[in-house]
């Protein structure tokens, strides 16, 4: 949920709408059960544990959301356990908390998550989301993980399901100001939704690696997404990302100043104008021995500010197999850059282009074109 968010509130427990004046004493007064309610805890304060089981009713109508100004909360559902709702987040946390989903975790409204990691306004962060369950979103602005305080680790374990199916949902996003967070993902990412990444960190100074399986489909929709004007962040792919509507790009990177992106597994994009990856700044990109990037329509690369790019497999494009523009650029190509019906190197503009090449650059254009020194 990177729009407004609503306030916290700090005893969901307390809710009188509706209850005969009777009962609202005895309602604030006592809790139910814990083998009446999947979830023991629906508001817990400083240092408390929410454990969610399997017990009825099963899955639970209420979210579980941490008090206001709270620091220290656990929250964990078990296997099993299930929480359904559609008018606020499934869990939601503040400052040095933490949350372990092994259970199934579903929200249907705009603009709330699965998992909401926030902080107060001067808070710490540092929170850690973990799922290795199953969470998916239905609304618009819905993230599956979302963070807003500074220095999360957020991680989708293996086995782990994450899914959103409305417009502009990422599956695991850091909106943090403060940023410096950790996001890995070792199980499934996929989102259908238009404007609906995969992996994403607005922020700037976090780590995005993937070691499993993205997928999108929607419009627009990245697998790999980093825009900060900060540090900039670091992006791994070791697994796989796969992206099929149009405009939709394997990686892109809007930082001011780029991390180190490396891919050691496979990007592969379908759709129409979808580049395999899309760098606005100068940036170091490694595409290591093993790994491939490929774009069926489109460039395997587009490099709008020139860098570092380091080959050592295949980087191949439907039009182009790697396009270098706007600032001076090092090609070392030990592996395949190839393009379709155009070369496989394009340049344009009055920048220095240099290529080491050990390997096999070629396309339906040529090896090359543009000004680029013999």
């Amino acid at each position: 949920m990177r729009r407004t968010r609503l306030s916290l509130p700090s005893l969901l427990a307390c809710r009188t709408l509706g209850l005969s004046r009777l009962s609202i004493g005895v309602a604030c007064l006592l809790r139910a059960p814990s083998a009446l309610a999947v979830c023991d805890n629906l508001a817990p304060a400083s240092g408390q544990t929410a454990t969610c089981n399997a017990n009825a009713p099963n899955p639970s109508t209420q979210p579980v959301v941490a008090a206001g100004g709270s620091t220290g909360v656990t929250v964990v559902v078990l296997p099993g356990a299930g929480i359904s709702v559609n008018n606020s987040s499934g869990i939601s946390i503040q400052d040095s908390s933490t949350v372990q989903n092994l259970g199934t975790i579903q929200t249907t409204a705009d603009s709330f998550d699965g998992i909401t990691s926030e902080g107060s306004v001067s808070g710490f962060g540092h929170n850690s989301v973990t799922n290795a369950g199953s969470i998916h979103t239905s609304g618009a602005a819905s993230e599956g993980i979302y963070n807003g305080s500074a220095a999360v680790t957020m991680v989708n374990a293996a086995g782990g399901v994450i899914g959103t199916s409305g417009t502009g949902s990422a599956a695991m996003l850091d909106f943090s100001a403060a940023g410096g967070g950790t996001l890995t993902n070792h199980g499934t990412l996929t989102t259908s939704g238009e404007g609906s990444y995969g992996m994403a960190a607005e922020t700037s100074g976090d780590a995005l690696v993937n070691n499993g399986t993205i997928t999108t489909s929607g419009a627009s929709s990245y697998g790999l997404f980093a825009n900060g004007s900060g540090v900039g962040t670091t992006v791994t792919n070791n697994g796989s990302v796969e992206t099929s509507g149009p405009n939709g790009h394997g990686i892109v990177s809007l930082d001011a100043t780029p991390g180190l992106i490396t891919n050691n597994g496979s990007i592969v994009t379908h759709g129409p104008d979808s580049l395999g990856a899309y760098f606005a700044h100068t940036v170091s990109f490694v595409n290591a021995a093993g790994a491939r990037i490929a774009s069926d329509q489109d460039n395997g690369i587009d490099a709008n500010g020139g860098g570092t790019f380091t080959n050592a497999r295949t980087i191949s494009g439907g039009n182009v197999g790697m396009s270098a523009v706007g600032g001076n650029t090092l090609i070392v190509n030990s592996g395949v850059i190839e393009g379709g019906a155009n070369p496989g190197i394009s340049t344009t503009g009055p920048y220095v282009v240099t290529i080491t090449n050990t390997g096999q650059i070629s396309g339906g254009g040529g090896v090359a074109d543009g000004p680029i020194p013999a």
